[in-house]
């Protein structure tokens, strides 16, 4: 059980689900970015903090994985559809990645596996450069690669793979 545990350690979640709502970010301005930044570390440690129970780690990953995937897909939004939603998208976005975020942290190996992973949406900062100078493919191209990654991660909870579940021997 202590491999099982090993293997599927949710900083790696938390730390995508930390970038990935950083460059979904990129594309809105500095104030709403900012809010949804409050509200994704307010809510990711709230979630830590706060026992929720009835989620399982399963319903956790999966629950995160898709947020992932959701998160960096919202970026590919037509920009007319962005300002239509207004700042609520983003601080819907941010909400969900911070409640996932820090329920993921009650399952850690370590505790500060929060304190590791929030500081990575300040990818917001080199990304809303980007986007303000023209090159907002660079930062739709590493949200792709997030998608792809959480969607992968998605799929293996399907397929059974040697060292996530017990088999005969154990």
């Amino acid at each position: 059980m202590a491999g099982h545990r090993l293997m599927r350690d949710p900083l790696l979640p938390e730390i995508m689900l930390a970038a990935a709502l950083g460059l979904a970010l990129s594309y809105y301005s500095r104030g709403t970015a900012f809010r949804a930044v409050v509200i994704f570390i307010a809510a990711a440690v709230a979630a830590a903090l706060l026992p929720l129970p009835g989620f399982t780690s399963e319903i956790a990953f999966a629950a995160a994985w898709l947020s992932v995937a959701v998160t960096a897909a919202s970026l590919h939004l037509r920009e007319t559809w962005r300002l239509r939603a207004g700042p609520w998208l983003a601080w819907g976005l941010a909400l969900n990645a911070g409640l996932w975020a820090g329920l993921l942290n009650q399952m850690s190996l370590s505790p500060s596996g929060l304190a590791f992973a929030l500081p990575f949406v300040a990818l917001m900062l080199p990304g809303a450069w980007l986007v303000g100078r023209g090159w907002g493919i660079a930062v739709k191209v590493a949200a792709s690669w997030l998608i792809a990654i959480a969607v992968l991660q998605i799929a293996l909870g399907f397929v059974p793979t040697p060292g996530y579940e017990a088999d005969h021997m154990e």
